[in-house]
């Protein structure tokens, strides 16, 4: 539930890059943003939409894994690579987990860590896959059944949000 997270009691590494989405009028809006965030994109994200933000193409694929995790409630891990606006692609991970306004609510939020580092950090593979396609994943799991599996599966569909 969104009233378990506390800030204060959270990592202090942790708070810059935190981030909170909302699922509202069937788009995702951004509630909170840490400062690294903010300054990493440029801009402040806070009261917009993820679909104002991000490429019409990048947008649908990462809105399938959002849908997922919140019709699933399960936790997404993944790195891929994004564009900064006014900058070049780059790499980041990103720690997806679902949320609940209230106890008795259906899942409606998404908060987590976004993190960006260095070209240096990345394998040759994921080097390869952002110069192709630049607003690719490197890998993308989900946490059930007490494991980390690979998303998507084989023959996942699309969840109906």
């Amino acid at each position: 539930m969104r009233s378990q997270i506390d800030m204060l009691t959270l990592p202090t590494q942790v708070l810059p890059w935190f981030f909170l989405q909302e699922w509202r009028d069937g788009r995702y809006k951004s509630v909170i943003a840490g400062t690294k965030l903010t300054d990493e994109f440029g801009f402040e994200p806070r009261g917009r939409f993820m679909d104002e933000l991000l490429s019409n193409a990048v947008y649908h694929a990462r809105r399938r894994m959002f849908d997922t995790c919140l019709e699933v409630g399960v936790p997404f891990y993944y790195r891929g690579s994004l564009s900064r606006p006014a900058d070049r692609y780059v790499a980041f991970q990103r720690l997806l987990l679902p949320l609940r306004a209230a106890e008795d609510a259906p899942i409606s939020m998404l908060f987590g860590v976004l993190r960006f580092y260095e070209r240096t950090a990345l394998s040759d593979r994921e080097l390869r896959l952002m110069e192709f396609d630049a607003g690719s994943l490197f890998h993308c799991s989900t946490y059930e059944h007490g494991r980390w599996l690979t998303w998507p599966p084989e023959s996942a569909p699309h969840p109906a949000r």
